[in-house]
């Protein structure tokens, strides 16, 4: 009987690790299920968004007065081109300071100002060191017209390339003859020349740092002049989403003059509207993209709900392994029960 009772207990045990590893199991796809419903819920709330996202166009009527006219999408150049290639009107923030792109001179003046101030701050020419007559020292810089007979004859180099072999004087010379100094010694790092004697070549700044700045600050006050300096240049408005979103958060604008009402000096006043209140634009579903997100969704939902079917399967599988294990469990519980009953019962 005892041989008995230990072999049911030990069933019981195995039974019951069972029971638990089969349970934690099943936690583990209930929470592979919350994931995915997580997934189908994120799916669909994108879905919705793209279905019912809108987008502001300009709307031009047919000459009939019809409101079938044609529609194309809100930019800044529909906003200022005249009617009817636009609207007329002028963007401007919330304080009413026109907003529009930078002017492309300006920034091209502007971004090649930089780039010769770079160019300036990077120049450097070669010198050498002569002696004449009277013992009196003379540093002479070096350019395409002067090198021959500064170095080649004074010295009796030989130019060599950067494989160490000579280089042909008289075609060296002819490519550099009409070199300022900067041109030649960039011409000449660039491609790596050496000399084949003692003479050597120092090197210097070919720049005065201030009168440099000065010509930067020239240029960019050039820049400054095309430019309307009472204007807010931002290229982000050129970008219709971008100027979309601005428009309907109450950031962006837009202003026309009104020719009828006129300030003391004459000049039109200027009318700010919300893009709400101009009836040629209009504020419609985007439907553009509607075919790509259907699309995307049912490939995103059809994958995502039969993962989620064959966690359901995998679960009722452990359900039913479950419901098996416990009734054994039941089973052998009573067993144990009864041997208790049997090996410990006293007797009157």
């Amino acid at each position: 009987k005892q041989m008995g009772l230990s072999a049911s207990q030990a069933r019981y045990l195995q039974l019951t690790a069972r029971r638990n590893d089969n349970e934690h199991e099943a936690q583990q796809i209930n929470h592979a299920r919350t994931e995915n419903a997580k997934r189908m819920q994120e799916i669909s709330l994108k879905y919705t968004e793209g279905i019912n996202n809108r987008q502001l166009s300009f709307f031009t009527p047919y000459y009939d007065g019809s409101n079938d006219g044609t529609s194309v999408p809100l930019t800044y150049a529909t906003i200022t081109a005249e009617f009817p290639e636009g609207l007329g009107y002028q963007l401007v923030d919330a304080n009413g300071t026109q907003v529009r792109p930078s002017d492309k001179d300006a920034k091209a003046l502007r971004e090649q100002a930089y780039a010769d101030y770079e160019d300036t701050l990077q120049a450097r020419v070669f010198q050498t060191t002569t002696k004449d007559e009277n013992g009196k020292y003379t540093e002479t810089v070096i350019n395409g017209s002067n090198f021959k007979k500064l170095i080649l004859e004074d010295k009796n180099d030989t130019v060599l390339n950067k494989n160490g072999q000579p280089v042909s004087a008289e075609t060296f010379n002819n490519n550099i003859k009409n070199m300022d100094a900067v041109a030649f010694n960039k011409y000449w790092n660039t491609y790596e020349y050496s000399l084949l004697s003692g003479n050597k070549m120092t090197v210097k700044p070919a720049y005065d740092e201030a009168k440099a700045k000065e010509t930067l600050d020239n240029k960019l006050a050039e820049a400054d002049k095309l430019e309307n300096t009472s204007c807010i240049y931002d290229d982000r408005c050129m970008d219709s989403k971008y100027l979309e979103e601005q428009l309907r958060n109450g950031v962006g604008f837009l202003q026309k003059d009104d020719p009828e009402n006129c300030d003391e000096e004459g000049n039109p006043t200027k009318v700010k509207v919300d893009y709400s209140g101009v009836s040629l634009i209009r504020d419609d579903l985007d439907k553009s993209d509607d075919a790509d997100i259907i699309s995307e969704y049912n490939t995103k939902m059809d994958y995502y709900q039969h993962q989620d079917k064959q966690l359901e399967l995998a679960l009722q599988q452990i359900q039913t392994t479950h419901n098996a294990i416990q009734t054994e469990i039941d089973s052998v519980k009573k067993v144990i029960d009864k041997n208790v009953e049997k090996s410990f019962k006293t007797f009157g």
